[in-house]
């Protein structure tokens, strides 16, 4: 280096690194001082010495848990780097810090999956997740049957995950600030699965299923996430998404479910709950009556699309009657890379809206989930007009109310339909149908089909086959919870040749060639 000799390199060198931490301390407050951001810190730095003293000391308070809660579980033993497998990668971490709309600080030490080998870190990696129809039939069960709801947070879930592989991790920033035995030379290898770790939600709910089945509950064929066990002290439902688990049932059973699980897992339990994956849920006093609304979700729209949207007129329709998607258009003025990465994210926000509240806004949706990659303004134009409209009716929800029906049987019915070749460039029908379990929807879907049909009435059959299916699945589902259902189940379905086709087996010139897999209805 010009004008330095090596000697002094090394030494500038060396003075900073034994006084490494007095550094970032001094990068981060500069760089909190000439930025003035008042977000989550993006690193352990950051967090440690954060500008703001009352919540430097909450995230250092996180950041001392998250570490503590690691080491408690046994997440990882101390070996020499000289230890690890010759050819063995190491992998790394990092600190995800988050506040919460209920103003709870967060801090997560995760490693570095992508860094993983597969076939040597790890080998399978899927891990199911309660089903969002499996969610609206317990709970109206729930208002049915007069049962109780608990929410069970199992705090640091991944951390009891068992590691079937051999895995070795760098030591983490601010490691040696709670453990002090560490030495320079000091790698960790993973004993328990991690945050980050690709099979770690995998492992997770191994480890939860076992726990659950050897405290006497029973997994549900059709949605594995759902176990329920009936014993003297009555029914008792749990429902597995990741670390949420939504336990219905009465008292006495969920008390004695609770208690059981806390002997093996550290929880927090909410006992009413109130909120469920990212979803607000009310019920009456008198809990005949249900609501499922999504407040925080319209609150992100509004604060990326509300100043974009508010000079544009409110509408009566979630979308312009008979918009349908084109790609490939003449002279197409397509959207800069910014304004594409906030439509896939209006759009990722609606299709949420969608899964667990909004079936009106079905269609519009995946029209503009057409265009993740190349949308035009015409595009962007639709897509906040739909997002004016949900922005309008922001106080809409489901509502759960339950009716009665005549005899002791629970009833189930559906509705089908389908429009022929409504897509304009690949010449395929759109199937809609929503099922109805007393009185209450709780399954619907607005989807293209897969292959081109070559009448209304091939259309029509295709759609009501993908309603059964559906049908099936819901119709397993309460057979394990031993609800009984009155049969047969109705399909409406608006076209008498389909109708025909359902309930006769032909084979004529115009239905010979149609799939053996929508026959089975």
């Amino acid at each position: 280096m010009p004008g330095r000799t090596r000697q002094q390199t090394r030494d500038a060198i060396q003075l900073v690194e034994e006084n490494f931490e007095n550094f970032y301390k001094d990068c981060a407050l500069m760089s909190a001082i000439v930025t003035g951001r008042n977000d989550e810190p993006k690193t352990f730095q950051e967090a440690w010495y954060y500008k703001d003293q009352e919540k430097r000391q909450k995230w250092r308070t996180v950041i001392w848990k998250e570490l503590r809660d690691m080491i408690k579980h046994g997440v990882w033993v101390n070996v020499k780097r000289s230890s690890v497998p010759e050819g063995r990668k190491l992998i790394g971490s990092k600190w995800v810090f988050k506040e919460k709309h209920d103003r709870r600080f967060r801090a997560r030490l995760v490693c570095l999956g992508y860094s993983q080998i597969p076939g040597v870190d790890f080998s399978d990696n899927y891990a199911p997740v309660g089903n969002d129809i499996t969610f609206r039939v317990i709970m109206i069960l729930r208002l049915m049957f007069g049962f109780n709801t608990v929410l069970l947070d199992v705090e640091t879930a991944f951390l009891y995950g068992k590691l079937e592989e051999e895995i070795y991790m760098e030591i983490p920033s601010g490691y040696k600030k709670v453990y002090q035995g560490a030495e320079s030379d000091t790698v960790l290898k993973l004993q328990m699965a991690m945050y980050g770790l690709v099979q770690v939600a995998r492992q997770w709910f191994k480890r939860l299923s076992d726990v659950l089945i050897t405290l006497g509950f029973t997994p549900c064929e059709s949605d594995p996430c759902l176990m329920y066990r009936i014993n003297e002290k009555g029914l008792c439902i749990i429902l597995m998404v990741v670390d949420n688990n939504l336990i219905v049932g009465s008292n006495t059973a969920i008390e004695q479910a609770t208690e059981e699980i806390k002997k093996v897992f550290n929880v927090a339990i909410s006992p009413e709950a109130s909120e469920y994956l990212g979803c607000e849920i009310k019920v009456t006093k008198n809990h005949t009556c249900g609501w499922i609304g999504q407040p925080y979700l319209y609150k992100n729209l509004d604060r990326k699309f509300g100043d974009i949207v508010k000079t544009q007129r409110t509408t009566e329709t979630p979308s312009t009657p008979g918009f349908h998607v084109a790609r490939n258009i003449p002279n197409a003025v397509y959207i800069t890379d910014k304004e594409q990465k906030l439509y896939r994210s209006g759009v990722g926000m609606l299709l949420y809206l969608v899964k667990h509240s909004r079936p009106d806004l079905s269609n519009g949706t995946r029209e503009l989930s057409k265009l993740m990659d190349k949308a035009t303004e015409g595009h962007m134009k639709e897509l906040c007009r739909v997002i004016k409209y949900a922005l309008d009716t922001r106080t809409i929800g489901l509502k759960l109310k339950p009716e009665d029906s005549d005899n002791k049987l629970w009833e189930l019915k559906a509705y089908s339909d389908a429009d022929f070749a409504g897509d304009k460039e690949r010449r395929i029908s759109v199937t809609g149908y929503v099922v109805y379990f007393m009185s209450v929807p709780v399954c619907w879907r607005s989807r293209g089909q897969k292959s081109v049909t070559l009448s209304t009435t091939e259309a029509e059959y295709v759609a009501c086959s993908e309603v059964v299916k559906e049908l099936l699945f819901i119709l397993q589902l309460l057979k394990h919870l031993r609800v009984e259902v009155q049969l047969p189940v109705c399909v409406h379905v608006d076209n008498i040749g389909a109708i025909f086709l359902a309930e006769n087996q032909n084979s004529s010139d115009r239905t010979k060639h149609v799939d053996t897999r929508y026959h089975f209805v």
